[in-house]
């Protein structure tokens, strides 16, 4: 049966490099400035096309999504529903130790081929460009980024700021390095592979790349100060995935970004305020990201970049 094609002017265009993944750090500087690549533009209710097997020999014809910060709370949660809602689907359980993680062990014993866990660090870059390179000559493609990996609370270590005299300028940085710069990271070294994977079977209008926001990274929002450090450090990530997704508007590539504030879920990360939260409030994991996942398997080009809640509400920058 032939395919209804949009008009020209809704099409979207995507472009697929000419060359295999090559890691960032050993592509000549050239290249990581101005690659090669043919240009054509599809359809989002076109029928696929037969793909030329000697273009990608090593991509995986499933989904393949990474999760960032798996090893509790949200990021295992996520893990855990990608695995169980998408058979088929390659996810790769991210963390600094995921050997010492039991809920992604557990899951890699329940899941042995689908559930694939590496070790990464969002702040070490030879860590990620390591498990970028593994993604690639494994499967070839990714098509969801969920980026868990956050520092709030570290008990004896790290608290949130009630008042001025009480910000650290080395947890302040460190804040800034997890929360903001981490997520930014990890997306540069997978961009290709997200331009490679570009969310087929997904029903998703590209490739997705969730950030995990906060309600209390928005200026307008902000009506009793504090928090400082954290605040502060979630506000840069809102203005990062901003650009990242007007770059990729601009150079036409199939990824999207979304912004999404998930709540008050009941993790260590939210120990701090929970006691005050409202039971009705205060979210499980698996309650939460069961939404979550309803809101970004709906992700479409108008809503690129946007910040909203667990209630589809958007949030004010």
């Amino acid at each position: 049966m032939a395919s209804f094609v949009l008009p020209k002017s809704l099409s979207l265009p995507w472009r697929r490099p000419e060359a295999q993944f090559m890691p960032l750090s050993a592509r000549p500087t050239s290249l990581r400035m101005a690659p090669s690549f043919r240009i054509r533009a599809i359809s989002i209710f076109d029928e696929e096309e037969e793909e030329d097997p000697n273009l990608y020999p090593n991509k995986y014809h499933e989904p393949v999504s990474l999760v960032t910060g798996a090893s509790r709370g949200l990021g295992l949660e996520f893990t855990r529903q990608l695995l169980i809602k998408y058979p088929g689907t390659i996810v790769y359980g991210t963390a600094r130790n995921p050997a010492e993680s039991p809920g992604l062990q557990a899951l890699k014993r329940r899941h042995p081929v689908r559930c694939e866990l590496a070790t990464m660090d969002v702040t070490k870059e030879e860590t990620i460009e390591a498990v970028a390179k593994e993604v690639n000559e494994k499967y070839g493609r990714l098509d969801l980024i969920v980026h868990c990996a956050a520092e709030f609370i570290i008990p004896d270590e790290i608290l949130p700021e009630l008042y001025l005299e009480e910000l650290e300028p080395d947890i302040a940085m460190r804040l800034f390095e997890v929360n903001a710069v981490g997520p930014v990271l990890v997306t540069k070294h997978f961009w290709e592979l997200l331009k490679i994977g570009h969310g087929t079977h997904t029903g998703r209008a590209g490739a997705v790349v969730v950030m995990m926001g906060h309600k209390c990274s928005s200026m307008k929002d902000n009506t009793f100060g504090s928090w400082y450090s954290y605040r502060a450090s979630k506000t840069a990530l809102n203005m990062f995935t901003r650009n990242m997704a007007m770059e990729a508007e601009r150079r036409k590539d199939p990824i999207l970004f979304t912004i999404i504030h998930p709540g008050v879920v009941n993790t260590l990360h939210s120990k701090f305020y929970a006691p005050k939260v409202p039971n009705m409030k205060l979210f499980q994991p698996d309650y939460a990201v069961e939404r979550l996942l309803g809101i970004l398997n709906k992700v479409r080009l108008e809503d690129n970049s946007r910040f909203s809640s667990w209630d589809r509400q958007e949030v004010p920058w």
